[in-house]
């Protein structure tokens, strides 16, 4: 899940934990422009870095096919990915 400016990892939780029930591998982080980001926004921690490296987590778990979904923000995050 990618959220949109100023929201976080937690805006679609409900959504992010049935989609886990369903068996589903989940990952959401936060953005820089987050409420709740704990970091500098630079090159290394832009939305597509960020996402690249989700990405890299997940093909390291052994999930070879994945999609992407966000809100506002995070929506054009998703159609750029």
């Amino acid at each position: 899940f990618a959220h949109g400016m100023l929201g976080s990892r937690f805006d679609m939780a409900d959504l992010c934990a049935n989609l886990a029930r369903e068996g589903f591998v989940v990952s959401s982080a936060d953005f820089a422009e987050s409420i709740s980001a704990s970091f500098t926004p630079n090159e290394e921690t832009s939305r597509s870095a960020i996402i690249e490296a989700e990405k890299n987590v997940l093909r390291g778990l052994g999930v070879t096919e994945f999609g992407i979904f966000g809100h506002s923000a995070g929506g054009g995050s998703a159609t750029m990915t």
